[in-house]
């Protein structure tokens, strides 16, 4: 009987963690927006920075909730890239990256008013630079996608309930991704070029995006 009364607590904590979320919300909707600061190679010899100088991204997390600490679900980006020093002097440049993904949360505290959070994704993400330039009297457009197939983000935050199910608060995040290849498209006078090209293995290296933001969270 002793031995029982001992392990009542254990068995509670173990029923918290594996029911099911009730009726109180089975979804969470989030939206945050963050700045990132670039650090690494897009391949070798070829600094990051010095084709970004940061990135201010929004970001949509769908996850559902296993339990009331677990959730997992998709997780997508799209943000604005600021020219880095390279092309910061051309005559016009649009960058962007966008990213889609798979991840899982973990909660600390689910039903307080205080939680925190971590999260780790796996995910896709594109980078797109158009850069225009002046050539002759000519106007000549250059777009290059750059592919990273297979990424890593992982985040953590600590969130505050301001209503029931809305959750509000900061966090970090590090994103880590390789490019593979990328797809050079040059306009000239309305003429249009394009090639693709797989990266060496020997040239790709591991780059990293290291963020600050605000997310919300509801739950549905």
């Amino acid at each position: 009987m002793l031995k029982m009364t001992k392990m009542l607590p254990v068995l509670a904590v173990l029923l918290l963690w594996t029911t099911p979320a009730q009726a109180t919300g089975a979804f969470d909707i989030g939206l945050g927006v963050g700045y990132a600061l670039p650090s690494g190679d897009m391949v070798r010899e070829l600094p990051l920075a010095e084709q970004a100088s940061g990135a201010l991204a929004v970001h949509i997390d769908a996850l559902y909730r296993y339990t009331h600490r677990i959730r997992f679900g998709l997780t997508g980006s799209y943000g604005l890239v600021g020219a880095g020093s390279a092309i910061a002097t051309v005559h016009a440049a649009s960058q962007y990256r966008m990213a889609l993904g798979v991840t899982g949360e973990y909660h600390w505290a689910p039903f307080a008013s205080q939680d925190p959070w971590v999260s780790a994704a796996v995910s896709w993400s594109q980078f797109t630079q158009q850069v225009t330039t002046e050539d002759l009297g000519k106007f000549v457009k250059d777009e290059t996608v750059w592919q990273a197939p297979l990424g890593g983000e992982v985040r953590a935050g600590y969130q505050f309930s301001f209503s029931p199910g809305l959750y509000i608060g900061p966090y970090v995040s590090a994103t880590f991704e390789s490019y593979n290849s990328y797809k050079n498209t040059t306009t000239v006078g309305g003429t249009s070029a394009t090639a693709t090209v797989s990266v060496p293995s020997d040239d790709q290296t591991w780059h990293a995006w290291f963020g600050l933001g605000v997310t919300g969270r509801y739950g549905l």
